[in-house]
């Protein structure tokens, strides 16, 4: 439809194309999993312009990005990883419900876990097990 993703080692851009050239028009935000090796956590990111939320973009993004980029992963090499986990404020309603609707879980409430400008914020996190 209006998303393609270029590859970018675990990192997708997500841009608007024109459907009737297929011509590329402009980055709209980007999806991608962060991996920290030494102790096996694999964190979902994902944004996208104001202006695109609300049509259901970025949860068919997330939706095709994790059961499809990284469930090929998962696929290739089962030790690598059992989920994958985002952070999200608890305040940002959409987000987690985009969340949840693609599969993921809440596994916890973490208070004051992430710093802003000198103020702490709480986050809910949720996981999508493979």
């Amino acid at each position: 439809k209006y998303i393609h993703h270029f590859r970018s080692q675990m990192e997708y851009a997500v841009v608007a194309v024109n459907v009737e050239t297929g011509e590329i028009q402009s980055a709209i935000g980007s999806v991608g999993l962060t991996i920290d090796a030494a102790n096996g956590m694999k964190e979902l990111g994902y944004v996208i312009e104001k202006k695109y939320q609300g049509l259901g973009i970025m949860t068919a993004v997330v939706d095709f990005f994790v059961k499809n980029v990284v469930g090929a992963v998962v696929k290739s090499s089962p030790s690598f990883l059992s989920k994958v986990y985002a952070f999200v404020d608890p305040e940002n309603i959409a987000s987690w419900l985009l969340l949840e609707r693609v599969g993921f879980v809440q596994e916890g409430f973490l208070k004051k876990h992430q710093a802003r400008k000198g103020v702490w914020f709480d986050q809910k996190l949720y996981a999508y097990y493979f």
